[in-house]
């Protein structure tokens, strides 16, 4: 059965299954389906529970939940995200936090420094050049 959006019964399935695919690393799935699993209550997740995860994995879907959104992201959890940055040892949780920061405007040392080190990082570099970039 393909993934659809069509109520929220099946918005929270499809979150399920992506958020397990993402703790399987099975990154190419979750690539696929993230976008269709953002909203609020998925978004509140990710900053409450996703970013605290003991999974590594976890993490990183949930940093990369608020990259891919474009949902404002309130002054205390900027706070919460810039002691990530200095602090996960995930490096892919530190860049796509540093990510989501800088495509709201937060080109601050500590986002800008983490930018440079995942634009040297052969994993992400296409990714943070663009960034950078402006594309």
């Amino acid at each position: 059965m393909p993934l659809s959006m069509e109520n929220t019964d099946q918005q929270g399935e499809i979150f399920q299954r992506v958020r397990d695919e993402a703790r399987k690393a099975n990154w190419d799935f979750v690539d696929k389906h993230i976008v269709s699993t953002l909203n609020p209550k998925t978004l509140f997740w990710a900053v409450r529970e996703g970013l605290t995860d003991a999974d590594g994995n976890i993490r990183d879907f949930a940093a990369s939940m608020l990259e891919k959104s474009d949902y404002p992201i309130s002054s205390e959890i900027a706070l919460t995200i810039h002691a990530l940055l200095k602090h996960d040892p995930n490096r892919f949780v530190r860049f796509r936090l540093a990510f989501a920061l800088f495509k709201r405007d937060d080109h601050s040392d500590l986002v800008m420094d983490t930018m440079q080190e995942a634009a040297e990082d052969a994993d992400v570099s296409e990714i943070a050049i663009g960034y950078l970039e402006g594309k």
